[in-house]
């Protein structure tokens, strides 16, 4: 919807000027394909640079990624 694909802009603004919850947040936009196109490779691109600026919700999220989207378990723990 509209709404979804304005928060998705405005979260990657805000994670383009550091914000890690933002960053996580873009990233589930791509994972739940929430007002962008689906892509796992970008959901693990902000998960990734969510976590290396402190996001805990952003590893669990990533090993979900791995675990139910790509099958691999050894990835995800």
């Amino acid at each position: 919807s509209q709404d979804f694909a304005k928060a998705a802009k405005l979260y990657h603004q805000a994670a383009e000027i550091g914000s890690s919850s933002a960053m996580c947040n873009l990233g589930k936009c791509f994972y739940f394909e929430l007002g962008v196109k689906e892509n796992l490779a970008e959901a693990k691109l902000w998960f990734m640079r969510a976590i290396n600026n402190g996001s805990v919700e952003a590893i669990r999220r990533l090993g979900d990624l791995y675990k139910y989207r790509e099958q691999n378990e050894a990835k995800a723990i």
